[in-house]
């Protein structure tokens, strides 16, 4: 993490615009407590510090990070059940890969290349996010003025400075929004705007849907989202595909036990 932050340090010392990453940010903000420290240093008054010190970014790199890896990890293990329960989708997802990737040598996968290319993938992720989202609620805080919100024809009014819970499973399991919810079901998030014929023009005439406003969080909503939202798909999507091009998730019988008493 040292040299991270040292490596960010420098670059922008150069004049240069430096990564753009949440690190270049966090460079900036330490910039920001410098400054102050010295002008506080001018004044007899001590105002409240701006910025961040270098023990509070290194706090926030780890919790970032942590939660990255263990989120993501939790919806991985989810995924690979359903998969193996649900083998269909496992030639589904296939089909999309060895259009996407076609050389099998190919290891090294390039974001710009092949990301926005695996929406059965993407598909997969949404969907078990949807049945199993890593953080179960989300704590928010309203601002300086209350929040008046409209809930099935009823007026709320929430108070200024209040804290507000969110269930994010009840909100991505409620049938008004999701129908038959409880069925993992990957098209909810593709559609084709094609009608040929063909399985390869179909294949990338598929689109990623966005769900309706305020109807899927889990990576929350706003300006106060998950900084880690698009690694976390990066890092998803890059294991499923190396997988599932050239294997298969099974699931393993008991003695006696039929291949649907297996699923169940």
């Amino acid at each position: 993490m040292e040299n991270m932050l040292d490596e960010e340090t420098s670059s922008l010392k150069e004049g240069k615009v430096g990564n753009g990453t949440l690190m270049t940010s966090f460079v900036r903000a330490l910039g920001v407590n410098q400054k102050g420290q010295v002008n506080s240093s001018r004044q007899t008054t001590q105002s409240p510090p701006k910025g961040l010190t270098i023990d509070e970014i290194f706090g926030n790199i780890f919790v970032i990070n942590f939660a990255g890896h263990d989120t993501t990890a939790n919806t991985l293990a989810f995924s690979m059940i359903l998969l193996a329960a649900y083998p269909e989708v496992q030639d589904w997802v296939a089909e999309e890969l060895k259009e996407v990737i076609k050389d099998p040598k190919d290891d090294i996968l390039e974001y710009e290349k092949v990301f926005e290319k695996l929406n059965r993938c993407r598909a997969v992720l949404l969907e078990t996010l949807r049945q199993f989202p890593p953080i179960m609620v989300l704590p928010k805080w309203s601002n300086d003025k209350p929040q008046i919100i409209q809930v099935e024809g009823k007026t709320i009014v929430i108070p200024s400075q209040t804290g507000v819970t969110s269930s994010v499973l009840a909100i991505q399991m409620y049938p008004k929004y999701w129908k038959d919810p409880l069925r993992w079901d990957l098209s909810r998030w593709v559609t084709s705007t094609s009608n040929l014929s063909s399985q390869i023009s179909q294949l990338y005439a598929e689109k990623v849907i966005n769900p309706a406003n305020s109807t899927f969080f889990s990576w929350s909503d706003g300006p106060q989202n998950c900084p880690g939202q698009k690694f976390s798909q990066v890092e998803f999507i890059a294991v499923l595909a190396i997988l599932l091009r050239d294997h298969r998730v099974n699931i393993v019988q008991n003695d006696g036990e039929s291949p649907e008493e297996a699923k169940e």
